[in-house]
C-alpha cells in the first residue's frame, strides 16, 4: 500500500514482515478513516505498509494488494475477462454454488491454514495441497513436493532457470518443469510448465497464482471453503 502519497498515519505498536517467495519484507500497519472498493465500504481500519514488488499490469502501476482479510470476510466473485469483481456478504452454507448458467468446475476439500485457502492439487498423479494466492503471479511447486511427483534433482538441474520476484524485492532462481499431468477439482491439464521454487511456509505442496485466473471466472465463498471456476477463454 502507498503511505506517502495517501498521508496515512503510522501504527507504531505494530510491525512485522511480510514472508513470500524470495524472503521477507518489512511492513508495518497504518490507519485508515476509509476504504472501499468501488461504491462498497470495507470494514477495514489498518494497512499494512511495505516495499512490495508489484509489476506493471500493462500500463497500470499497482498501488497495493487485497489480503486475505478481504478473502475470508467475503464472497468474491472474480470476472477476470470482463474485467469486473463482484463482492458479496459471506454467507456460511454448505451449497454455496455460484449462480451461473455456463459450465464451471469444482473443488471439493478445500481447507484453512491461518489465512490461507488450501486447495486438492494433484501433479503427475500425486496429491498435495497448493494455497490459493490470487496476488502471486505465478503458480509454483515445491522442490520437495516435485521429488514425489517423479522430478528430481538431478531433471531439474537440466531445465531452464530463470529469475523470480515475491512480494519482497529479492529475487529468487526457479527451474521450469513441465509436468505430465496437473489436475484442480475436476479439470485436468496435460505438459503443464510449472516453475520449481522454495516457498515460505512447510504446509503447502505448491502455490496457486494469478496465471491459474487468467481468462477464467472464479467463485470464492471462503467462509464455506468452497471454490469454483471456468474453463479459460482464449
Amino acid at each position: 500500500m502507498t503511505r506517502l502519497r495517501l498521508r496515512l498515519r503510522r501504527d507504531l505498536r505494530h510491525a512485522g514482515n511480510a514472508a513470500g517467495i524470495g524472503g521477507a519484507s518489512d511492513s508495518y500497519q497504518a490507519a485508515l478513516d476509509d476504504f472501499a472498493l468501488g461504491v462498497f465500504r470495507l470494514p477495514v481500519e489498518t494497512v499494512a505498509v511495505g516495499t512490495l514488488a508489484l509489476l506493471d499490469i500493462g500500463e497500470i502501476t499497482p498501488d497495493g494488494l487485497l489480503g486475505a482479510d478481504i478473502l475470508l470476510a467475503f464472497a468474491l466473485d472474480i470476472d477476470q475477462p470482463n474485467h469486473t469483481l463482484t463482492v458479496y456478504c459471506a454467507r456460511p452454507c454448505t451449497d454455496a454454488r455460484p449462480s451461473w448458467s455456463f459450465p464451471y468446475h469444482t473443488v471439493e476439500g478445500v481447507t484453512m491454514w491461518r489465512d490461507r485457502l488450501m486447495l486438492p492439487r494433484t501433479i503427475n498423479d500425486v496429491a498435495g495441497k497448493a494455497i490459493l494466492d490470487t496476488g502471486a503471479q505465478r503458480s509454483v511447486v515445491r522442490p520437495d513436493f516435485a521429488g514425489p511427483a517423479g522430478v528430481s534433482g538431478e531433471i531439474l538441474n537440466n531445465d531452464p532457470s530463470s529469475p523470480m520476484h515475491g512480494a519482497s524485492r529479492e529475487q529468487t532462481t526457479f527451474r521450469l518443469h513441465r509436468f505430465d499431468t496437473v489436475q484442480i477439482g475436476n479439470e485436468l491439464a496435460h505438459n503443464v510448465p510449472l516453475p520449481v521454487v522454495q516457498l515460505p511456509n512447510a504446509q503447502e505442496d505448491a502455490l496457486v497464482g494469478g496465471d491459474f485466473l487468467r481468462g477464467r471466472r472464479i467463485w470464492l465463498p471462503a467462509a464455506s471453503r468452497q471454490v469454483f471456476f471456468t474453463a479459460p477463454q482464449p
